[in-house]
């Protein structure tokens, strides 16, 4: 723009009525133009570079909006994003499901990565790259051994640098296999007894109720066999099934019974240990129940007053212990009722302070215990012991806090 001073005021004067301000004389002669807030010098080259700033910002405007929709361009089509392989045999072996992936961008793209959601399910896939219009598969092989019933498995494809991520979906309905003698009942014990498990945990049980589990077994001799069960602990509110004579290539459940009906004042932790008897002779085999008491909760409705239990943590690490340590934990009863300790039950080495059946905390209130361990009630090595605490709380009656060190 040429330097000739009529020009430039008329630019100013233009601008002036656009903005709503007026050129004015600068100090010394030079000329100032006000734009909303900011004051431009005079200067002859002035309408050159705010007319090239505006069309360099126009371009920039069109390159990033450009990129955008190119970046957004480059994807993969899918002939389909799920398979099913329907009805499938566990023990029918690996079966597998080929997906069609069209490159719909205009530049070459390739898969940079396949994610699985489990063990179960493997891709595979070409990582070369892949011309606009011409496709690649990924195949997914799935294996369902283990599994029984509906199964929904995934993988997710990961192309385009990272920026894409589509997720495939394999689906199949798993008839189960025929379990051998061994896998059904997978400890052996003695005269060819065998048995589906020695451990049997209960679900906690309300009083004024009562529940039952089994235990398989199978006597795998050519002989008859008489099966007994004596206890060596007992909670007394344990009632087992004596199995008695057992044929031959019998099979049959030990049935195992916890009645609470008459129990109201029992709460907490139920452990009996039966030590399992064949043709009259005490084996070495135990059968260890245990279950937890609580309160009969079923008179509670969801417009009650309860109140609530909160432990400042459920894990507390003693790390290399060599000695008796302690550490402090919190409760609070975040309720709006009082907050009851109905029983407290500790593993072997663990010791509890200020805190116990029998605590009670109004709403609101906090309290703080101590937990103690002593490594040399404990055999050396990694030591993971529990601390049960039982309350009045019917959403959450069972709280455990977690013991866990290494004994030196």
């Amino acid at each position: 723009m040429p330097g000739n001073k009529k020009t430039r005021q008329r630019f100013y004067d233009r601008a002036s009525r656009h903005t709503g301000r007026t050129s004015q004389k600068g100090e010394k002669g030079s000329e100032l133009a006000s734009f909303g807030n900011i004051r431009y010098l005079g200067n002859p080259n002035f309408a050159d570079l705010f007319f090239m700033s505006h069309r360099r910002f126009s371009f920039i405007a069109i390159a990033l909006f450009c990129t955008v929709l190119s970046c957004r361009a480059q994807s993969f089509t899918y002939d389909t994003t799920t398979w099913d392989f329907g009805e499938i045999r566990e023990d029918g072996g690996t079966v597998e499901h080929r997906f069609r992936l069209t490159n719909a961008g205009d530049v070459p793209l390739s898969i940079n990565q396949v994610t699985t959601s489990c063990g179960c399910t493997v891709p595979t896939f070409s990582r070369s790259l892949i011309l606009p219009g011409k496709s690649t598969y990924v195949t997914v092989h799935f294996e369902p051994m283990g599994y029984r019933g509906e199964v929904s498995k995934s993988v997710v494809v990961i192309s385009n640098g990272g920026k894409n991520r589509d997720r495939l979906t394999v689906k199949a309905s798993i008839i189960p296999r025929v379990k051998s003698l061994e896998e059904t009942y997978p400890l052996l014990l003695e005269e060819g007894l065998r048995v589906s498990d020695t451990l049997l945990h209960f679900r906690p049980i309300a009083h004024n109720t009562l529940s039952t589990r089994e235990i398989g077994f199978a006597n795998t001799s050519d002989r008859e066999i008489l099966i007994g069960l004596e206890a060596e602990r007992s909670s007394g509110l344990l009632h087992p099934q004596q199995p008695g004579r057992i044929a031959a290539g019998e099979k049959g459940v030990i049935r195992f019974t916890y009645d609470l009906h008459s129990a109201d004042s029992r709460y907490g932790v139920l452990s009996d240990c039966l030590r399992i008897t064949v043709n009259g002779r005490p084996t070495a085999h135990r059968i260890v129940v245990t279950a937890t008491a609580i309160d009969d909760f079923s008179g509670v409705r969801p417009t009650d007053r309860i109140p609530k239990m909160t432990l400042s943590s459920q894990y507390g690490s003693f790390g290399s212990a060599t000695g008796p340590s302690s550490r402090t934990f919190s409760i609070q009863n975040d309720g709006t009722v009082p907050l009851v300790i109905r029983s407290l039950d500790a593993d072997a080495g663990i010791k509890v302070v200020r805190l116990g059946a029998g605590t009670r905390l109004s709403p609101g209130a906090k309290q703080d215990f101590e937990v103690r361990f002593d490594p040399s009630a404990v055999t050396k090595g990694r030591f993971y012991g529990r601390i049960i605490l039982t309350s009045n709380d019917p959403v959450r009656p069972v709280r455990e806090i977690k013991i866990t060190a290494l004994v030196r």
